[in-house]
């Protein structure tokens, strides 16, 4: 059923809707309210209610006319979900690769097994990943430790670089009790395939120091398109 409503003498233009800088195509005629660059959007095909009209901000050609519209009989909820449905499209174009990039991050379990039998004690010193549940960390990798042990006494506590070579290294910093041979190491970067790339994994090299376990967690923070 068709409903009709008649608008005074006025100014009267058409007008695309864009949010967020999308064009959404849909058309309607725009009852303008003086100098204000707000109007009153009237969608074309929708009922003739006030609670269909839309609030909005636009560029126009004005046109002076007297303005007699048809508008279909349609519940004033479906014109609401439809404007939703048109206002979360637009923003989701309008974000576009960063929309997926936010809501996707990558995390899970860390186990790690490494031996030090290279290492030396001396700063730049590495122990070797021997095997590893996380694709970027390859048998092999190393872990290089910054620091010498015993500042402060008693403990390891060094910067640390993992390196799984190729440019793909995770910065972070260990700490290990040197009677218990019990600590911790944690990540906060990297590069390559490290990029984002947080970890807390705690450390067990028991009896003697070699070879440890590190048991974890870690994640891959999104990052933005680049």
């Amino acid at each position: 059923m068709h409903s009709f409503v008649s608008l005074p003498s006025s100014v009267v233009s058409l007008v695309d809707i864009r949010v967020s800088g999308i064009a959404l195509g849909v058309r309607g005629s725009v009852l303008l309210g003086g100098a204000s660059s707000s109007a009153l959007l009237f969608l074309e095909g929708f009922r003739s209610d006030p609670n269909a009209l839309l609030l909005c901000s636009f560029s126009h050609k004005v046109i002076e006319k007297e303005a007699t519209m048809e508008v279909r009989s349609t519940p004033t909820l479906v014109i609401l979900m439809l404007v939703a449905v048109f206002v979360t499209l637009a923003l989701s174009l309008s974000m576009g690769p960063a929309s997926v990039w936010a809501g996707s991050p990558k995390n899970g379990q860390l186990h790690l097994t490494k031996e030090c039998h290279e290492y030396t004690g001396l700063a730049g010193s590495f122990c070797t990943f021997t095997s590893s549940n996380l694709s970027e960390i390859t048998a092999g990798s190393r872990v290089y430790y910054n620091q010498v042990p015993g500042i402060p006494a008693g403990l390891l506590d060094s910067n640390v670089v993992l390196d799984a070579f190729t440019g793909n290294r995770a910065v972070g910093r260990c700490t290990l009790d040197l009677t218990t041979f019990l600590g911790l190491c944690t990540f906060s970067d990297g590069t390559g395939d490290f990029t984002g790339f947080e970890a807390r994994v705690d450390v067990d090299c028991r009896p003697h120091g070699s070879p440890c376990t590190w048991d974890g967690t870690y994640r891959f923070r999104p990052q933005p398109p680049r």
